[in-house]
């Protein structure tokens, strides 16, 4: 979805010669699956499609069609995909991206993906890279920050930060960047530890809001959006 929201974002700037010359034939079914892509216009012209496919036909044409346009898109400029989190990924949008990537590479698309992972040696899900050249992939680990750059972070969120406020920053976020922002954010004495910052954080969000993170709190993954909204 996050990649279809860049897309219409996108067409939506392009003139329209580009966009009609961009969209590919099952523009339609590529709209009905992403209803953001119906604000292009030259999109919401075609129309949905004629008629039902098959699920496994519906699933390559909709793959073709999203690489059709992912691929036209970075022949008019080189195109850097980022996605985050990937192990929230489920399985058909891996399947997705990795259709994306596959050979041959007749437009200059960049893929930098992130993950977080407790396994050693696993850089990426093996349903994105299976049958990708190896030649083609770079993992890149990133260890936990270091004291020093720790402290080189809260210096440079926290200026005015004295040295005690520094240390319990650091000692709380363990390394972890995101961490030791969210700590910075909170400037209560009170709020001495990771808990109580993120609480600070959350409370004044709306019920609904919070509802929904803590959902996603007790999760082990990706989570339909329909649950999502159900809570």
């Amino acid at each position: 979805d996050m990649l279809m929201d860049d897309a219409s974002r996108f067409l939506l700037r392009a003139p329209r010669a580009l966009v009609d010359a961009l969209l590919p034939k099952d523009v339609g079914l590529l709209a009905s699956t992403f209803p953001v892509l119906e604000r292009v216009a030259g999109i919401a012209e075609r129309g949905m499609p004629d008629q039902e496919l098959p699920p496994e036909e519906r699933r390559a044409a909709l793959f073709a069609a999203v690489r059709a346009l992912v691929r036209g898109i970075a022949r008019t400029q080189p195109l850097v995909l980022i996605i985050e989190d990937l192990q929230w990924a489920d399985a058909d949008g891996l399947a997705l991206l990795r259709a994306l990537l596959l050979p041959p590479a007749d437009a200059p698309v960049l893929f930098v993906g992130t993950m977080r992972t407790d396994q050693p040696f696993v850089f990426a899900p093996s349903e994105l890279v299976d049958g990708i050249d190896p030649a083609q992939l770079l993992a890149v680990h990133l260890e936990p920050l270091s004291p020093e750059e720790s402290i080189d972070l809260v210096d440079a969120l926290v200026p005015d930060a004295d040295e005690k406020t520094v240390r319990r920053i650091v000692q709380q976020a363990g390394g972890h960047p995101l961490f030791a922002r969210e700590l910075c954010l909170v400037r209560d004495a009170r709020v001495v530890r990771l808990g109580d910052a993120l609480r600070a954080r959350i409370a004044p969000l709306p019920e609904a809001a919070r509802a929904v993170l803590e959902v996603l709190a007790v999760t082990e993954g990706a989570l339909p959006q329909s649950v999502v909204t159900m809570s």
